[in-house]
């Protein structure tokens, strides 16, 4: 039987924190640019709104899709930061 000569990785919490805090960054670039669509959405539908005299209702639900979106990548992006502090605190 032929073994294996290749070492096998360890990671240890430094590692996973590095980890959490990269998710952490790019959660919060996502959300900024989510953010961002939303301020050019509200801006360019009020312009729709006025000239095709559409009710506040007809895109409530892209609205809160925009909510939902901002409210999830901002829990992840909790958590990613408290995972990274807890790891850091380990290491």
């Amino acid at each position: 039987m032929k073994q294996s000569t290749e070492q096998v990785k360890s990671y240890d919490a430094l590692d996973v924190a590095e980890g959490f805090s990269l998710a952490y960054e790019q959660s919060i670039k996502l959300l900024i640019m989510i953010r961002s669509m939303s301020c050019v959405y509200d801006s360019q539908i009020s312009l729709i709104r006025n000239v095709y005299n559409l009710p506040d209702l007809a895109l409530h639900d892209v609205e809160g899709l925009f909510d939902i979106t901002k409210t999830m990548i901002h829990d992840f992006a909790q958590y990613s930061k408290s995972q990274h502090e807890l790891y850091i605190n380990q290491a």
